[in-house]
Formats: C-alpha cells, sequence, structure tokens
C-alpha cells in the first residue's frame, strides 16, 4: 500500500519523499540571483549589471559544488551514471565538486582565471554532451546529481542549464579580460 501524505502540526500535507522536484536547483539560483543583485548594489550602485550576472553563475556554481560535497560518495555514484568521462575514469567523479567549487570561488573573487575558465569550459562541455546523450539520445530515465547524491531531480534540462552556464561563464572570462 502507497504512504500518503501526513498532515503536519500546521494542517499543510507534507510532499512524499518520492516526488520528483527541481525545487532544490531553484532555491540555489533564487539564493545565487539574490546575493549576485546585493553584491552588484554594493559595489556599483546599480543591481543588475553584467558583473551581477558573473556573480550568479559563479555564486551558484559554488553552492552547487557545495551541495555535491555534502556527501561526495553518493553524488559521484549517481554523477557516473550518466557523465561520459566519469564513466571512463571514475576519479573525476570525486574530483568534480571540488573544481566546481572552487572554479566558482575564483571567479566570484575575479582570480586564477588561467584555472577558473578552463574547468569550467571543459566540465560544464562534458556535462552538456553527458545530459543530452543520456536524455534525450539514449532516453535514459536517470535523476540528477546537480544538488548532490540524495536528490529527487531528474536528470534534463536543470542539469543541462547548469552544464550550459559552465560553458557560458569558462567562454566570457576566457574571452573578456574586462570580466577577470
Amino acid at each position: 500500500m502507497p504512504s500518503r501524505p501526513q498532515d503536519h502540526d500546521l494542517g499543510a500535507p507534507v510532499r512524499e519523499r518520492e516526488a520528483a522536484s527541481h525545487a532544490p536547483l531553484v532555491a540555489v539560483f533564487a539564493a545565487a540571483g539574490t546575493m549576485a543583485v546585493a553584491a552588484s548594489h554594493l559595489a556599483y550602485g546599480p543591481p543588475f549589471t553584467l558583473r551581477a550576472l558573473q556573480w550568479f553563475v559563479s555564486f551558484s556554481l559554488v553552492m552547487l559544488g557545495a551541495q555535491k560535497l555534502r556527501d561526495v560518495e553518493r553524488f559521484s555514484a549517481r554523477f557516473m551514471e550518466y557523465d561520459l568521462l566519469a564513466r571512463r575514469w571514475a576519479p573525476y567523479a570525486k574530483f568534480y565538486p571540488f573544481l566546481q567549487f572552487l572554479a566558482g570561488g575564483c571567479m566570484a573573487a575575479g582570480i586564477f582565471p588561467g584555472f577558473s575558465a578552463p574547468v569550467s569550459l571543459l566540465a560544464g562541455a562534458i556535462g552538456a554532451v553527458s545530459v543530452i546523450k543520456a536524455v534525450w539520445i539514449d532516453k535514459r530515465g536517470l535523476q540528477s546529481a546537480s544538488v548532490g547524491g540524495d536528490s529527487n531531480m531528474p536528470l534534463g534540462f536543470g542539469s543541462l542549464l547548469e552544464a550550459v552556464m559552465m560553458v557560458a561563464i569558462g567562454a566570457w572570462i576566457a574571452l573578456e579580460p574586462s570580466m577577470r
């Protein structure tokens, strides 16, 4: 017999754990966007600047990396189900969260573009190809590892968005010296 959602003390139904949701990714993007707009306002006056956009992506990468680092073992097991490089070279699955976290931090601070741009470009490109292959070519119904190994977010648009953001910010930093 399937379990029913229980009412908690305030009378609202509690969502079942099995329900697929993009809520964790939306929360990360909302928090990163809020911080980016606040930082831009404090640093430059206007809240919406090109630097705010760069901060939004870099803060998102730091926060997503931190989610993955909460349990690297669970993340890497799920990541290896679809990432093409991790499937061929398993240590990449355990390095990836650290690389994403550090690249995002470097981008936010505007330091070490020679590290952050290529890491972001390569990891994002591999990720985008991996997601496209797993979801739209192989039609595999997998769970995403974008917000860690314990989420119930389906692999698809959210994971592809994360990868495309990494490629875009990596290219931006590599090609635009004024954004470093």
